[in-house]
């Protein structure tokens, strides 16, 4: 049972998340399942708020995440329900020393996207990002740095911000469909954009400027974590190295393109991908 919870989880992270399966695919058997165990925690909370019936409403949507969050607490009682997720996340949990914070913290951030309200500034944005993404890197350090010191703490929720950024930058399209805007409301003003020019794509007049302030942004997230990323012991550092790389290269890509991150969908090339899995190698 408990080798197929984790190949249920293996297969929720190579399904969802292409990019950060290829890299910490590379990792020995026992820390990759554990990645995926807690990749697998992450989707299913997403899924909850993001993959909704038409009929449900607000209070439907909570009820589901509030239902997700009992599990959990059940889990960490120590009676995991029977669903694969909770039974490879459980070893896990007995297995490394994590931290209950950023797993409660996720949750919360997945609230935000339930009650959504638009970003006023970019600080309450980044706040945001920590949420959804700065604790995802602070749930693998047990993983993959088990002797991670305070002075990881800071640079590794700085990656993942960056990652957050490239994503929010990469699917503005998407997201605007599904009603959220995620750029803050300050950097748009600056710039005289409005959400109702995201239908205009890179022809609206200040959509270049709005999409250079952002994408710096997440660059300076980037450069104030690779440093960091030294500090992984070696058993690890190449698998985060390469997530990382992959991101990043991700938002080179969207300026490659000029910021037209609106008439397809941006992905790293395979061709690419290849190349910085060889120079890491």
């Amino acid at each position: 049972m408990l080798a197929y919870a984790y190949d249920y989880c293996e297969q929720v992270t190579k399904q969802h998340a292409t990019s950060f399966y290829e890299a910490f695919r590379i990792l020995d058997e026992r820390r990759a399942r554990a990645v995926w165990a807690v990749y697998a925690f992450c989707r299913t909370v997403d899924d909850l708020v993001d993959i909704v019936p038409e009929s449900f409403s607000r209070a439907d949507v909570h009820a589901r995440v509030d239902a997700f969050a009992h599990a959990f607490e059940r889990m960490l009682a120590g009676t995991p329900d029977p669903q694969p997720l909770w039974i490879a996340l459980a070893d896990t949990f007995a297995t490394y020393p994590f931290s209950r914070v950023p797993f409660d913290d996720l949750i919360v951030g997945q609230r935000q996207d339930i009650d959504w309200v638009p970003f006023a500034t970019i600080e309450a944005l980044e706040t945001y990002c920590y949420r959804v993404a700065g604790t995802v890197g602070l749930m693998l350090l047990p993983i993959l740095a088990p002797d991670h010191t305070a002075h990881m703490y800071t640079p590794t929720v700085r990656l993942g911000i960056a990652m957050q950024w490239t994503n929010i930058i990469r699917d503005i399209r998407e997201d605007a469909a599904r009603g959220r805007t995620y750029i803050p409301q300050n950097v748009m003003d600056a710039h005289g954009y409005a959400v109702s020019d995201i239908a205009c794509g890179v022809a609206a007049p200040a959509w270049h400027a709005v999409f250079a302030h952002i994408s710096a942004i997440a660059q300076a997230h980037y450069a104030a974590s690779w440093d960091a990323l030294e500090h992984y012991p070696p058993h690890s550092q190449r698998a985060v190295k390469t997530a990382a790389m992959f991101y990043s290269e991700l938002l080179h890509e969207c300026i490659r393109r000029g910021g037209d991150v609106f008439s397809e969908r941006v992905y790293v090339p395979t061709e690419t991908k290849q190349r910085i899995v060889r120079t890491l190698a």
